[in-house]
């Protein structure tokens, strides 16, 4: 009778000591996988799917995806059923700013965190807001751009932007830049998604001299552009936004790309290693060259799988009190924080492509 207490009792210890089973987490996903912004929104889900085969607990944590197609009303649907039927624990999505900006509402209602790789229209940030994107939100590109504009004398400026939340977003405030700059807009004019033929705009702008051409946009349009730009002889300068730092931007760009200048978040200067190991494990697995939409999704789920580490697999893991706190994560290519409205903290520097290279100047 002792025998059989004795192993009773140390059963129960046993049971005592060991660790609590761990809690899945589910992180629902909304991306373009389908439609016109698919590459980008590809590129994306195999970053977080690297970043995922990469994490030494995959098998507590389930990714949950849905496509939005880039379109508004789909990613309702999606962040819906997420919500309602997945009950998942923090979003990944909203990768193009109109699909942000109809699923944030939602989530916020939710007290669901979106964690954006892309979005950046000035409209989605704010206090309150379950929101936070992996880059600085366009109130700051445009206005930098426009500041070192003015400093080389560029006082005449042609736009042609991407007739998107995003391209609408950051021209307001690249116009608004050139204003308090004294910087004359001479044309400015959108262009939709998935557009192939831009030399009725680009033969107007070279009518009116400018000194500049602004272009921001995707490289599926802006390589076009540049390489009709090329072709009728056009002598403005060529400047960018953030997503020219993208090898696909040159490689499709096929050699219209040289001189091009646009700012970008800059690289911290101890993630030499850290870059150039992402870009052979993401080569070996995809057989292709990582761009920066793939580094934006890869540092999605690298900050999510760091926070849910931190609270030892939690399933109340409170994300927006978490992302607060965050501070100085370590990501591909820089530092990784975020201000109280939920907008990165990163630091714009100017980049030109020379030799078919990105070279800060």
């Amino acid at each position: 009778m002792k025998k059989n207490c004795a192993i009773f009792l140390a059963f129960i210890f046993l049971l005592g000591c060991s660790s609590p089973p761990k809690e899945e987490i589910r992180i629902g996903v909304i991306l373009p996988l389908t439609g016109n912004a698919a590459q980008y929104g590809v590129a994306m889900k195999n970053g977080i799917d690297l970043a995922y085969t990469e994490s030494t607990h995959k098998s507590n944590i389930r990714l949950i995806y849905e496509d939005d197609r880039g379109e508004p009303k789909i990613g309702v649907n999606a962040v819906t059923k997420l919500i309602s039927n997945d009950n998942i624990n923090i979003l990944i999505g909203g990768a193009m700013s109109s699909v942000a900006a109809s699923i944030i509402p939602i989530a916020s209602k939710h007290k669901i965190v979106v964690l954006s790789p892309y979005a950046t229209a000035p409209n989605l940030f704010g206090e309150g807001k379950f929101f936070y994107s992996l880059l600085p939100s366009d109130d700051a590109e445009g206005a930098y751009i426009a500041n070192y504009m003015a400093k080389y004398a560029i006082d005449s400026i042609g736009i042609l932007y991407i007739n998107t939340d995003y391209g609408v977003g950051i021209t307001t405030t690249f116009t608004k830049g050139c204003m308090t700059n004294h910087l004359k807009v001479l044309f400015s004019e959108g262009y939709a998604q998935g557009e192939t033929d831009f030399k009725t705009q680009l033969l107007k702008i070279k009518q009116l001299n400018v000194k500049a051409l602004y272009l921001p946009g995707y490289y599926a349009e802006t390589s076009k552009i540049l390489r009709q730009v090329k072709e009728l002889g056009c002598s403005f300068k060529i400047f960018g936004s953030s997503n020219f730092y993208d090898l696909r931007f040159i490689e499709y760009s096929n050699n219209s790309a040289e001189g091009v200048t646009f700012c970008y978040p800059s690289f911290n200067n101890d993630t030499t290693s850290i870059f150039q190991t992402f870009i052979d494990n993401y080569s070996v697995k995809y057989n292709k060259t990582p761009d920066a939409f793939a580094i934006q999704g890869y540092d999605c789920f690298k900050l999510i799988d760091k926070i849910i580490l931190n609270n030892n697999f939690n399933k109340e893991i409170d994300f927006n009190y978490e992302l607060k706190k965050i501070k100085n994560f370590q990501g591909v290519n820089s530092l990784i924080n975020f201000s109280s409205n939920g907008s990165v903290m990163k630091k714009l520097n100017i980049y030109e492509i020379k030799d078919g290279k990105f070279e800060l100047k």
